[in-house]
């Protein structure tokens, strides 16, 4: 089967993409060294403060899911079946 050609589908037409190739180059940042990243969305105070309200809260809904499993029935079921995913 020969290569196929890569290109942006007709309702991209005006804009401009880099599309995956087979070779895959450093990215390089603004300082000029590989790697190092400044994302202004990361970088203040407010989006960190979300981002970690968001964590805490989904903390949460894991640790009442695991201890709403522990107490049923189907969880005891699936450790007797398979033992080895029980949680440490």
């Amino acid at each position: 089967r020969p290569q196929r050609e890569r290109r942006l589908p007709e309702r991209y037409g005006g804009c401009a993409m880099k599309l995956p190739g087979t070779i895959r180059a450093t990215m390089m940042c603004e300082s000029g060294e590989p790697g190092e990243s400044e994302d202004p969305t990361f970088s203040d105070d407010k989006n960190l403060r979300a981002l970690r309200a968001s964590l805490s809260v989904a903390i949460f809904k894991i640790k009442k899911y695991i201890a709403t499993l522990d107490h049923s029935p189907a969880y005891w079921a699936a450790m007797i079946l398979h033992p080895g995913l029980k949680k440490p």
